[in-house]
């Protein structure tokens, strides 16, 4: 079986492919260009854009599983021009499915956001049946994303499973993007930079360690069922004043915290139910916070 990673050189990517090379899977991994961590483990890379079709029509085989992970990560970039947005991350998603369908690739699989979709919760922790409502364009993109991914499997029997996940931190993510909190306040120990805190600080979110959500990915791969959609995160609320304190134990640092007023969008509690996961794949996040931060940590010194 061969893995095509589209979006392979970027933190959820990169792990994933690291993961399944280790367990001998055959990886492509595709973005615009390689890293060293790819490099160093020998990963096959093709440069290209998630709109060369042509290129993508090149790398997909038929009976491929391909892992779409291409976009940007970053909610606040996406809502800068809807337009461009939806030009970015909607048609060009659309042409990887119809790709996917002409090529009879096995299956698709979505990154989408648990943390994006679902908007303002109505009760917690979120189910995959809670109405989608999302604030942002980012969060509508993904939706969109998500419905044609739907209508794909509908029209043209393409298989295809959506992972909403939650909040991705681990070794190899990049600080201070506006996105990765744990990342960028384990960086601003070590550098001795203040951090920001949006709000009272008060707000909750679900923080997967990456290692957990490479193997819900895995499981998806894997899985032989007929659900489509499934929320993967800790199922574990914390917030942002947490994320501070647990950082602080782990280095023995005490972080300079500057308050800044929240986004208009934000939510001020999003946490994940992923007993479905749990059911359907037989995956459950093992890796607590605490251990998730010692391990980045670890990865930094060594």
């Amino acid at each position: 079986m061969k893995v095509v990673i589209v979006g392979g050189a970027g933190f959820l990517g990169t792990n994933l492919a690291l993961s399944l090379t280790k367990k001998e899977y055959k990886v492509l991994t595709i973005d615009l260009q390689t890293n060293e961590r790819l490099k160093q483990a020998d990963i096959p890379f093709t440069a290209c854009d998630l709109q060369d079709t042509e290129t993508l029509e090149k790398s997909i085989d038929k009976d491929d599983v391909v892992v779409h992970f291409a976009g940007s990560a970053i909610p606040n970039a996406s809502s800068q021009s809807a337009y461009e947005d939806a030009a970015t991350h909607i048609l060009p998603s659309i042409g990887l499915l119809d790709v996917c369908v002409k090529k009879q690739a096995a299956r698709v699989i979505y990154a989408s956001s648990g943390g994006q979709v679902y908007g303002v919760p109505q009760y917690t922790p979120i189910d995959e049946n809670h109405p989608t409502d999302p604030q942002t364009a980012y969060g509508i993109h993904k939706l969109a994303v998500e419905e044609y991914m739907q209508l794909y499997q509908r029209m043209y029997g393409l298989r295809t499973i959506i992972l909403r996940f939650s909040n991705p931190y681990g070794p190899g993510q990049r600080p201070y993007r506006g996105q990765g909190i744990v990342a960028t306040f384990l960086a601003s120990a070590r550098e001795g930079r203040p951090v920001e805190i949006w709000g009272d600080g008060n707000s909750v979110r679900d923080y997967i360690y990456i290692d957990d959500l490479t193997e819900a990915v895995e499981a998806a791969i894997r899985y032989d069922g007929r659900t489509s959609v499934f929320n993967i995160g800790s199922g574990i609320g914390t917030t942002v004043h947490e994320i501070a304190e647990a950082i602080e134990q782990a280095t023995g640092t005490t972080l300079a915290k500057t308050c800044i007023p929240s986004k208009p969008a934000d939510v001020g509690i999003n946490i994940l139910n992923c007993s479905r996961a749990e059911q359907e794949l037989s995956w459950k996040a093992s890796i607590s916070l605490a251990d998730g931060i010692a391990m980045m940590i670890r990865s930094h010194q060594a």
